[in-house]
């Protein structure tokens, strides 16, 4: 069922996951996105305060936000758009073999515009160990219904 921006309350929560991290996905994007060397090669991230080989900030928040978009709360939405993040913050760093999920919260909406209004949604990352390691808040546009949005008021 298609929602619109009047079906959609603040308080609503939605939980989705899991997506497992590997060494060779953190070494391949931060080649791409983000070629620092203690991402890009595992003998340098083991002198760094983690020890360990870990991914980039925006490969955490492309996965977690690949379980967003892939969620029932944004594959039902009707003319959704990303219009800004707010308040991200990396909390801990994910290391190859984590396996992220998230959970999500509806903690604003407001009218845009005729068509369209604003969702803010809260989005935390956890790792396996229920460690929130990534939060932010993401604006997104949702279509609001109208007589042209109204199946039953179309012809034809």
């Amino acid at each position: 069922m298609t929602r619109y921006f009047e079906d959609i309350r603040a308080g609503e929560t939605f939980s989705e996951g899991s997506r497992t991290i590997t060494g060779s996905e953190i070494i391949e994007f931060a080649e791409k996105f983000d070629p620092q060397p203690m991402h890009t090669d595992p003998e340098v991230a083991k002198q760094t305060e983690f020890g360990k080989h870990f991914a980039s900030g925006w490969h955490t928040v492309a996965a977690c936000h690949a379980l967003h978009v892939k969620s029932d709360q944004i594959q039902n939405v009707a003319g959704g758009y990303g219009s800004g993040v707010l308040d991200l913050e990396w909390h801990k760093p994910v290391f190859a073999g984590d396996t992220l999920r998230i959970e999500g919260e509806i903690v604003d909406t407001s009218i845009a515009g005729d068509n369209y209004g604003h969702v803010d949604t809260k989005i935390q990352g956890f790792n396996q160990r229920d460690e929130c390691v990534i939060t932010w808040v993401v604006r997104g546009g949702v279509e609001r219904k109208n007589d042209t949005n109204d199946p039953s008021n179309r012809s034809g």
